[in-house]
């Protein structure tokens, strides 16, 4: 089920998908130095459009173990945060 947030409803933009909203989540926390840690409030507010979504969708990369929350702190698991170093090395 698709949600609608209330700012993209109210000014007709389309609404992101789950799945936008988690490429979202993983870019920013792989930005400049993908063992940074955020802030869960800090995170949701870069993606206001997320709307309800943004809840559902850090839930689905913690059980999926791309991130890890610590009360209100979030980072990406290891592994994620590794995955380009992995995929170099396949590519070789």
């Amino acid at each position: 089920m698709q949600y609608e947030s209330t700012e993209s409803a109210r000014e007709g933009r389309p609404t992101p998908s789950q799945r936008d909203v988690e490429t979202w989540i993983i870019g920013a926390l792989m930005g400049e130095d993908s063992f940074s840690v955020w802030i869960r409030e800090e995170l949701a507010h870069e993606f206001p459009e997320a709307g309800v979504l943004f809840d559902d969708a850090l839930a689905s990369l913690v059980r999926a173990d791309v991130i890890h929350t610590y009360g209100p702190f979030v980072k990406l698991s290891r592994a994620a945060a590794r995955t380009g170093e992995v995929a170099e090395i396949v590519s070789e």
